[in-house]
């Protein structure tokens, strides 16, 4: 289990994420330090990580298949910071769209952080994350994913459109 995150690299994900280059202000450094404090308290950070019995042949795109070309196997992956994360962006919202900006940017970011946590605890040859939506592989293999993951388990669910419920959730596959 993942307990410890990158303060530092999620602000900082965070400030890229809002396209802002130059140092922050001192009234957007405490926003950031507030609203990550919020922001700690209501998620809950939790993935699965099921390896495949699938042939990688059966992936759809040809991206995904160069980019497990030198696997064995991979994973599906499925990550997300919780559905209490939303509900605390669509709050923030009604009172102050800025700050809701800086939670849904770190709350982004804290999701990545997690994620490269969980990844980096994988063997050594395992790949980087490999999401629908990258190259050719098509935003709708998201509820392949997220059958092959249990991922309604953690409380992902998939919109028509393809889009992740909650928002700040992640599908992807690792080879290794």
């Amino acid at each position: 289990m993942i307990t410890e995150l990158d303060k530092e690299r999620i602000f900082k994900t965070a400030l890229a994420f809002m396209h802002i280059t130059k140092e922050p202000d001192i009234f957007l450094k405490e926003t950031l330090e507030s609203a990550y404090s919020e922001l700690l308290k209501v998620s809950d950070l939790r993935h699965f990580l099921v390896l495949s019995d699938d042939d990688k042949s059966t992936l759809p795109g040809k991206a995904i298949k160069e980019h497990l070309k030198d696997s064995r196997g991979f994973y599906y992956f499925a990550a997300t910071v919780g559905q209490p994360a939303d509900v605390l962006i669509r709050k923030t919202q009604l009172s102050s769209m800025s700050r809701a900006v800086v939670i849904d940017a770190l709350a982004g970011a804290m999701l990545e952080d997690y994620c490269d946590k969980v990844c980096a605890a994988l063997p050594d040859n395992a790949t980087s994350r490999f999401s629908p939506g990258y190259g050719d592989m098509p935003l709708s293999f998201q509820h392949v994913l997220i059958s092959k993951c249990s991922a309604a388990r953690l409380g992902i669910s998939v919109l028509p459109s393809g889009l992740l419920v909650p928002s700040k959730s992640i599908t992807a596959i690792i080879g290794v």
